[in-house]
């Protein structure tokens, strides 16, 4: 008897094994590699624990995070399916909606304009004439390209968008551009950065971030809209949030 009970329970782990590695791989694509979404390369941060708690919720799919430039990840939905996390259907030309499925409007998000001069004001663009703005290589700043090809602005290039507060704070520049939910992931590590740092505030971009989809996805996009309306979807959502986000 003891001998079935065992072999019973090995039967069982075996094809609670199998069951798992049957399970099949889904990449979800996110080209934003800057805190809140990930801390470093240390798995840290909202897109992880959003991956987790998908991967605890799912009974059929093993999902990935990829990080992938923005070009790169749509042509890569264009072949083989799959998601782009915390995008927007402006950025993706597809106002109408009709490109890709939509889950909307998750969390809000804005574009910041930070400066270490306290009596700069914004008006307009022509505000930062004859100012360095300090941005992110390779990134397209639509607001302000012609008055970067006019050198009626002149741009300094960091790397990643973490460095844009400490260029400012060491007079390498006089504005910055970053996302408010970064910036202020930054604040609460380092309070002197809002200590020394002024927020141009008639300077208003806001926008929400949502799920892309790919129309060969309809099953994701499924599972993760009924995680999300889950009660324990609900509560993992609100406290990642919470955890993250301002």
């Amino acid at each position: 008897m003891k001998f079935l009970q065992t072999l019973t329970f090995f039967i069982l782990i075996i094809s609670s094994y199998s069951f798992a590695t049957n399970k099949q791989s889904i990449d979800l694509y996110t080209y934003i590699h800057k805190p809140p979404y990930a801390i470093d390369n240390n798995s840290i941060g909202l897109s992880y624990d959003f991956i987790n708690a998908l991967n605890q919720h799912s009974k059929k799919y093993t999902y990935n995070l990829i990080h992938l430039p923005k070009r790169r990840a749509l042509d890569s939905l264009s072949k083989t399916g799959g998601v782009i996390l915390w995008t927007n259907p402006i950025w993706m030309d597809d106002v109408n909606e009709t490109k890709f499925y939509w889950i909307k409007d998750l969390f809000n998000d804005k574009e910041l304009y930070i400066t270490n001069d306290q009596s700069l004001v914004y008006e307009d663009v022509t505000s930062l004439h004859n100012k360095t703005l300090v941005g992110v290589r390779g990134y397209t700043y639509f607001e302000l390209e012609e008055s970067f090809k006019k050198h009626n602005i002149l741009r300094a290039n960091v790397q990643r968008e973490v460095l844009i507060p400490d260029m400012l704070l060491k007079k390498r520049g006089e504005v910055g551009v970053m996302g408010a939910q970064t910036y202020w992931y930054l604040v609460r590590k380092k309070p002197e950065i809002a200590d020394n740092l002024f927020i141009l505030k008639d300077h208003n971009k806001e926008f929400k971030r949502s799920i892309l989809v790919s129309k060969l996805s309809p099953y994701i996009r499924k599972e993760i809209e009924d995680w999300l309306s889950s009660p324990t979807g609900k509560k993992q959502w609100a406290e990642m949030t919470s955890k993250w986000l301002q």
